[in-house]
């Protein structure tokens, strides 16, 4: 039996549904015998409506609610991993994005019952507004296979003890997973409360035009906490730059622009303050430790 489709994965395509690509999509699984809590979204849906989000009910029983798009397509409920291994339908909902990326799963917290549709409206309101990357581009920096099932975007700061903290969690969990997962690294220096932190990031594009991006970047988070002028070019030297040419780009800011404007990109898509992470374009919200980590890649990799 598939489990279910967690946040992170692109929703299966639907045969007799047509997705729209200008909003959010509340898919909500009725089992037949929980018909009559449709009515509850029914109550809602000038609401879902107002906030620009299609409401679309999966089930293995006719229902007819006017203003609610029903499909009785239940391959695409197995597709979702919304099915026990019975064959019956899990009362489960999932917010689909514009781009039809599940940004959340509401499983059933009880069987007799569908997600609650005023806690799953507020969700879906809260997300429309919610960050998410900008796409991967030539430009970025990656660590590992620019196409893989799952993909983690880091903003950070190189004189930040937090960001140097999830970096060590991920420096240490990344590599297990050999070349199916990919790292990109985005600056977002906070030069109003590290001194140093423009100049590190500016440092390790300096090291990348060498070809030696990460091994700068490791070098950086692991003195995070002693960065000075003289750490970093102690950094360039161990690491074996052409310390002279690494220097002469440091001094006339050769790669100022470079993380100015990714600082400027963060600042848009609305980062507050590092270490921020996405895996899968969902931002991560749990504690960043190898335990919750290794389970979200995981259930990501299972379901891909």
């Amino acid at each position: 039996m598939k489990s279910v489709l967690p946040p992170g994965i692109l929703a299966p395509q639907i045969s007799s549904l047509a997705y729209a690509s200008d909003r959010y999509m509340i898919l909500v699984v009725c089992p037949s015998r929980l018909t009559g809590e449709l009515e509850k979204y029914h109550a809602l849906l000038s609401e879902f409506q107002a906030s620009n989000i299609n409401l679309v009910v999966l089930s293995d029983a006719p229902t007819a609610m006017l203003g609610m798009i029903q499909v009785s397509d239940i391959d695409a409920v197995a597709q979702f991993g919304a099915r026990a291994a019975d064959g019956a339908l899990l009362p489960i909902g999932f917010i689909l994005d514009e781009e039809h990326l599940i940004r959340r799963v509401f499983e059933p917290i009880e069987q007799n019952a569908l997600p609650n549709p005023a806690a799953v409206l507020r969700a879906a309101r809260g997300l429309v507004s919610t960050t998410k990357p900008s796409p991967i581009t030539e430009t970025d920096w990656r660590w590992g296979p620019s196409r893989t099932s799952v993909v983690v975007i880091e903003y950070s700061d190189y004189q930040c003890s937090h960001c140097a903290q999830a970096h060590a969690v991920l420096n240490e969990i990344l590599p297990t997973y050999q070349d199916r997962v990919c790292l990109v690294h985005r600056h977002y220096p906070l030069n109003h409360s590290h001194p140093f932190a423009q100049l590190a990031a500016e440092a390790a594009e300096a090291a990348g035009a060498q070809g030696k991006f990460w091994e700068m970047h490791h070098a950086l988070f692991a003195h995070s906490h002693e960065l000075t002028n003289e750490c970093i070019q102690n950094c360039a030297a161990q690491i074996g730059l052409d310390v002279e040419r690494f220097t002469r780009d440091l001094e006339t800011h050769q790669f100022e622009s470079v993380v100015n404007a990714a600082a400027a990109r963060a600042r848009a898509e609305k980062i507050k303050f590092p270490p921020v992470l996405f895996i899968n374009r969902i931002l991560f919200e749990g504690a960043r430790t190898r335990e919750t980590l290794t389970a979200t890649i995981d259930r990501l990799l299972a379901n891909s």
